[in-house]
């Protein structure tokens, strides 16, 4: 399993990141438009809670979980998933957890 969630930690970090410099590329590091794309209707506004709820979910998980799994600290994994993505940290977080089970 650890292989496919590096795969899946690579894919999650290029898919999405694409979007977003294709975006930065036709608008500039415009947050304040970037926010009011993220929330201009009802169906981009539910995927986009839905993404900060399935966060906040993965935040209290390694939380919960940090005294058994002996990974990186969860710190690590919070900026990787608000600097690079929710698709790249999760499975990045998962990965790192089933390498140090096998030790």
């Amino acid at each position: 399993m650890k292989n496919i969630y590096l795969a899946l930690a690579i894919i999650g970090l290029i898919v999405p990141n694409y979007f977003i410099f294709n975006f930065i590329n036709t608008h500039g590091l415009d947050l304040t438009l970037f926010v009011n794309q993220l929330f201009s209707n009802f169906a981009d506004s539910a995927f986009s809670i839905d993404l900060l709820i399935c966060s906040t979910f993965f935040w209290c998980y390694m939380y919960s979980k940090r005294r058994i799994n002996k990974t990186s600290p969860i710190w690590i994994y919070i900026f990787l998933n608000l600097a690079l993505g929710l698709s790249f940290a999760f499975p990045l977080y998962l990965h790192m957890q089933s390498i140090s089970k096998k030790k």
